[in-house]
């Protein structure tokens, strides 16, 4: 429904990294020509590409779509053709998140945050994560921003640009700075 990169303005698309050729090219039909890209970096990475079945882009942004069951998500691109249909199913739909650049594949992971504290305190602030796991740690996401009641449960899903793999622990990172002109 939405694909990052081809929402650059005309200067920026043009001086692309790959050069002007490419990126004038990439300008004009950006949709369609970023296919092979994806196509490319899924033969390396097809984890990065995984697939959610459901129903609309809408359900799958509020994540009710993730996990997936054993088996139940394929691997778009270069493996999709590996994913057997469940029987009786005859069209199904399915979303993921990819980057506005090289690497394009992401990986989905749910964050759930409880607050502690007195209940009577209204916090203000920007709550982000950085996970570690078996096979890599990720760059910090923000999470949520604004105000935050202590007993609340908050609930996140982030696409990060590396597989962590088995999440070991979280890094909790807490910024309420009385500074910051957003609050």
């Amino acid at each position: 429904e939405h694909m990052p990169g081809c929402d650059k303005n005309l200067i920026s698309q043009i001086v692309d990294i790959d050069g002007i050729w490419e990126g004038t090219r990439d300008f004009v039909a950006c949709n369609h020509l970023r296919s092979y890209k994806y196509y490319s970096d899924s033969i390396l990475n097809p984890e990065g590409f995984t697939g959610y079945p459901c129903s609309d882009g809408g359900v799958f942004e509020s994540g009710r779509c993730f996990p997936c069951g054993d088996g139940a998500c394929p691997f778009m691109g270069h493996h999709a053709d590996k994913f057997r249909r469940p029987n009786g199913a005859e069209k199904m739909k399915f979303y993921l998140n990819t980057a506005d650049a090289k690497p394009f594949g992401r990986f989905r992971y749910k964050v759930t945050v409880t607050i502690r504290g007195n209940r009577a305190l209204l916090l203000t602030g920007t709550m982000s994560v950085a996970i570690y796991g078996t096979q890599g740690n990720t760059r910090q996401y923000q999470i949520r921003k604004g105000h935050l009641k202590p007993g609340n449960t908050y609930e996140a899903y982030i696409d990060t640009e590396t597989d962590a793999g088995e999440v070991t622990k979280m890094k909790f990172i807490w910024d309420n700075s009385v500074i910051n002109p957003l609050f």
